[in-house]
């Protein structure tokens, strides 16, 4: 009954400001675009039109693609729009240090049972890294959260991606997004638990 939580100082995105980035994140900033970023499996359950849209009416930011290929799950994707960047799967440790180097963050989950039953641990780990982070309408475990946007059609979610990337700029929005994933601490859903128990 309780939700999902992050180890915040494994995505403090302020021990991560000074990191060089891997050789294959580096190939993606050296074209000096805004990045849109996505990490976790890349499963059935992603709506893989959605980011091909978002990608193909946004030629003016890049969006990279990091985890499993699951159940094979992006041949549903068109990988060769020249915008899209595909990683590959990368270690827990390393997240960071390709994060670190996003402008916002999405979650795309397709509509229906599963968004609607899924408490993202990557919410909490955007947050930790300071990014506005833009979801679809189901993710109802994602609702309530300041620069936490969920949108209602591909129109829309194209659209909130530009201002999550615009509100990006602001030091203060990535530090009330800190200030939200240490409120989402495991720390805190243990003490939470504990207390119930009493």
């Amino acid at each position: 009954m309780s939700k999902n939580a992050v180890n915040v100082e494994d995505f403090d995105y302020k021990n991560f400001e000074n990191v060089d980035a891997p050789s294959d994140m580096q190939k993606v900033i050296q074209n000096n675009k805004p990045i849109v970023g996505y990490y976790g499996a890349l499963a059935p359950w992603l709506d893989y039109d959605l980011i091909a849209d978002a990608a193909r009416e946004n030629p003016q930011f890049d969006f990279v693609l990091i985890g499993v290929n699951y159940q094979d799950a992006l041949k549903r994707l068109d990988l060769s729009i020249p915008n899209i960047y595909y990683l590959g799967p990368k270690n827990y440790n390393e997240l960071p240090k390709y994060s670190s180097h996003f402008n916002c963050a999405i979650i795309p989950f397709n509509e229906g049972e599963i968004a609607k039953g899924t408490s993202p641990v990557k919410l909490f780990e955007y947050m930790a890294m300071g990014l506005p982070t833009v979801g679809t309408k189901d993710l109802d475990e994602c609702r309530g959260y300041e620069y936490v946007y969920l949108a209602q059609n591909r129109k829309d979610f194209s659209e909130k991606i530009v201002k999550a990337i615009d509100v990006h700029k602001k030091n203060s929005v990535r530090e009330k997004l800190l200030k939200q994933a240490e409120d989402n601490s495991w720390e805190k859903r243990a003490d939470d638990i504990l207390a119930r128990l009493k």
